[in-house]
C-alpha cells in the first residue's frame, strides 16, 4: 500500500511539474521555487542560477535548467530584465536565494574530512606557499578549510587568498569577505573587499559580506564598494559596511554606475553622519544608482548618511550617460539621512516597493540640509518616467 501511495505521489508530482512548465506569469511561491531547484540544485544561487532566473516567463523552470556542477564556468550570461518579473516573484526568488545560503557551507564542505585524511595538508597559507610541489598537486589548507591546486602556469592574478604563489583555491559556491579582509577593526578594508568581490564575480559566484567591515573615503576615492555587472552581492545577518569618520562632502557606500545585471541582497550600510568631521556638503549617499540597467536591491538597510539614503539619477555632464533603467528596490529601510531619504532625479521604469524612512534632516544634534524630505523627486534636467513608489512609510 505504501509503495502504491508513493508511486501515486510521484505521478502527481510529475503531472504538477508538467503543468508548471506551461505557466507564464503566475505567481511562484517560495515552495515552488525551492521545489524547482531540487536536491542537485540546492546551491543554485551560489552557482549562478540567479543569472538565468530573472527576466524569464517561468522563473522556477529556468532555475532548474540553470543549475550545474562545480567548476562549470561563469554562468552569468545575463540576469535579464527584472521588470518582466512581478514584485512577488522577485521577493520569493530572493527568499529562496537566502535560504540556500544557509546550506552553502554544509554542501561545500561535504566529504572534506574524509578527503583531508588522505590528502596532503597545510596548516595555513604560509605553510602552503613553503611547500615543494609539482604541477597538479592538491593540498587541503586547515586554517581556511579549502583545497588548493598547484598550477605553475596559472594566468589568474595573485590576490593572496584564492590565488597565491601558483596555488589556486578550488572554485567555491560563494566567496566570503572575511577570507579577504579583516572584520571588526576600524581600519580601511575597502581594497581587500574589492579584490574579493571582483574574484567572486569573475567565477560567477556570489560575494558575501559576512561581518562588519570598515572603509575610508577621500577626495580621490569616494566609494566603498562599486557593484559589478553580472554579479550577486549578499550580506549575512551580521554583515555591514561602515564608513570611518571623514570630512568628505561626497561619498557612496555602495554605488552602481554603468552596471548591467546585478542583484544586491540585504545590504546594510552605515554612513558617518554622527562622526563626520566637516560641516558642509550634502552628497554623502548610502546607495547611489547611476546610469545602470537591470538592477535589483532586496531589503537594503541604510543608516546615518551625510546626504541621501538612496540617490537615483544620471551622472551629469557625461557623454553617453543614460537614466537608470529597470531598477527595483524592495523594502528599503532608511534612517538618519541628513538630506533626503530617497532622491529620485532621473529614471526609466524604476520601482521602489514599501520603503520605510525615518529621522530625516535634523536629528541627534546634527543639523540637516534641505530639502530634508522623506522622498524627493527632483528632475535635475534629465528624463523622468515610470517611477513607482508603493506603500511608503
Amino acid at each position: 500500500m505504501d509503495d502504491q501511495r508513493l508511486d501515486s505521489e510521484k505521478q502527481n508530482q510529475t503531472a504538477e511539474r508538467g503543468k508548471s512548465e506551461k505557466r507564464t506569469h503566475d505567481k511562484w511561491s517560495r515552495r515552488d521555487l525551492l521545489a524547482a531547484i531540487g536536491v542537485t540544485g540546492v546551491t543554485f544561487a551560489a552557482t549562478g542560477g540567479v543569472s538565468q532566473a530573472f527576466g524569464q516567463a517561468n522563473p522556477a523552470a529556468t532555475v532548474a535548467l540553470s543549475t550545474y556542477g562545480k567548476g562549470g564556468g561563469n554562468p552569468h550570461e545575463q540576469i535579464g530584465d527584472l521588470s518582466s518579473l512581478k514584485t512577488a516573484d522577485k521577493s520569493s526568488l530572493v527568499g529562496a536565494i537566502n535560504e540556500t545560503f544557509l546550506q552553502l557551507e554544509a554542501v561545500s564542505m561535504a566529504g572534506v574530512d574524509e578527503q583531508a585524511a588522505v590528502t596532503r595538508t597545510a596548516a595555513d597559507l604560509a605553510e602552503l606557499i613553503a611547500l615543494v610541489a609539482e604541477d597538479g598537486d592538491r593540498v587541503f589548507v586547515r586554517s581556511i578549510e579549502k583545497f588548493y591546486t598547484y598550477i605553475p602556469g596559472t594566468t589568474e592574478e595573485e590576490n593572496g587568498v584564492t590565488v597565491t604563489s601558483s596555488w589556486v583555491m578550488d572554485i567555491q559556491h560563494a566567496y566570503y569577505a572575511s577570507w579577504f579582509a579583516t572584520p571588526n577593526i576600524e581600519e580601511d578594508q575597502k581594497s581587500q573587499l574589492r579584490i574579493g568581490y571582483a574574484y567572486a564575480a569573475s567565477k560567477g559566484r556570489p560575494f558575501v559580506i559576512d561581518a562588519v567591515f570598515y572603509g575610508a573615503v577621500d577626495s580621490g576615492d569616494a566609494c566603498l564598494l562599486s557593484v559589478l555587472s553580472n554579479s550577486v552581492l549578499s550580506f549575512t545577518e551580521n554583515g555591514w559596511l561602515k564608513l570611518l569618520g571623514s570630512s568628505n562632502t561626497v561619498y557612496q557606500l555602495i554605488k552602481t554606475y554603468r552596471v548591467d545585471n546585478a542583484v544586491v541582497i540585504n545590504a546594510k550600510v552605515e554612513g558617518d553622519r554622527l562622526r563626520h568631521t566637516g560641516t558642509t556638503g550634502e552628497w554623502g549617499h548610502g546607495i547611489q544608482i547611476l546610469d545602470c540597467k537591470h538592477i535589483y536591491f532586496h531589503k537594503p538597510r541604510i543608516v546615518d548618511c551625510w546626504g541621501d539614503g538612496i540617490d537615483i539619477g544620471r551622472l551629469a555632464n557625461v557623454v553617453g550617460g543614460y537614466e537608470p533603467t529597470n531598477v527595483t528596490i524592495f523594502e528599503p529601510y532608511i534612517s538618519g539621512a541628513r538630506r533626503n531619504g530617497i532622491s529620485s532625479r532621473s529614471f526609466v521604469n524604476v520601482s521602489i516597493i514599501r520603503p520605510y524612512i525615518e529621522k530625516v534632516g535634523d536629528y541627534d544634534g546634527v543639523k540637516g540640509t534641505f530639502p530634508k524630505a522623506g522622498i524627493d523627486i527632483e528632475p535635475n534636467n534629465a528624463i523622468g518616467g515610470e517611477l513607482m513608489y508603493q506603500s511608503a512609510h
